[in-house]
């Protein structure tokens, strides 16, 4: 199991901007309850499975706002 940091739930809600969740799950690979659980610090631990596909996520979003 992973935790979910402060500073890495808040780059997820930054990241997400105005996309909802169930786009964030589309193109992420995670369940959207769990990505709503997340993003609402119900959830503070995740599978490394999980964890990596929200990283990798996150990654592509940054490279996005660089272009």
């Amino acid at each position: 199991m992973m935790k979910i940091t402060k500073p890495f739930r808040m780059s997820l809600v930054k990241a997400k901007g105005m996309d909802t969740v169930k786009k964030m799950s589309i193109s992420s690979g995670v369940n959207r309850w769990t990505l709503s659980d997340i993003l609402n610090s119900r959830k503070s631990e995740v599978t490394t499975q999980t964890y990596c596909k929200l990283e990798i996520w996150l990654r592509r979003k940054n490279d996005e706002y660089e272009k």
